[in-house]
């Protein structure tokens, strides 16, 4: 789901139910009942002010309390999320997202509703963005953190870059993403489990003349 929501979301609440499966894109009613056509799996986009005008009684909080009993998968808001509505998420292991301030609802929803539908396209159109943005950082002669830096911010992952000889010489990451990258020391390109944690290995091809070599690795 992070490929359809812009690079500045961010969790801040309820990562316990991050493996409930998203089946749908939902967004409020302009009149009560405002969560009508919600029926279950849904992430539910919807702004914190928007809801409250409405119905002043809909904190955050108590959308998040309602919509765990349909149950809804995510909650992505836009607005002010305060400590009540924080612990109200994570009491119920809903997971809760902040929205840039500027989300466009219509569009977020549109592009959800891409991802569920045709994900393969998505993930192509995604990639193809990503891979363009890198290019042109290489280009401007940025350095390795600054690439590292992008693919964290588009992909919402810990990533690492390594020597050829498997030595860690960069890593932006968190927690057991943190400890997991530390301890790998990668020898090829691949998929890789350790301490719990799914890393994918790519090697980075490097030439000078007509000779190749191996430029180090990317892990995330």
């Amino acid at each position: 789901m992070r490929l359809a929501l812009p690079a500045e979301a961010a969790l801040v609440a309820g990562s316990a139910g991050l493996m409930h499966q998203v089946t749908w894109v939902a967004t409020l009613r302009a009149t009560p009942p405002v969560f009508a056509d919600v029926r279950g799996g849904e992430l539910v986009l919807l702004s914190v002010d928007a809801a409250r005008s409405i119905d002043p009684r809909l904190t955050l909080a108590t959308m998040v309390r309602r919509l765990v009993q349909v149950p809804v998968s995510v909650v992505a808001a836009i607005g002010e999320i305060d400590e009540a509505d924080i612990e109200a998420a994570n009491r119920v292991g809903l997971p809760l997202i902040r929205m840039p301030a500027d989300s466009n609802v219509r569009e977020i929803e549109r592009e959800v509703k891409r991802l569920i539908t045709d994900y393969e396209a998505q993930l192509e159109r995604r990639g193809a963005q990503l891979y363009n943005l890198l290019t042109q950082r290489s280009i401007q002669s940025e350095g390795e953190g600054a690439l590292l830096e992008t693919l964290a911010e588009h992909t919402a992952q810990g990533v690492a870059f390594y020597a050829p000889n498997g030595d860690i010489r960069i890593q932006l990451a968190q927690g057991q993403a943190q400890v997991a990258l530390q301890a790998l020391r990668p020898a090829a390109s691949g998929d890789h489990s350790l301490l719990n944690q799914q890393i994918w290995v790519e090697s980075i091809a490097m030439t000078s003349g007509s000779t190749a070599y191996s430029g180090g690795y990317i892990a995330l």
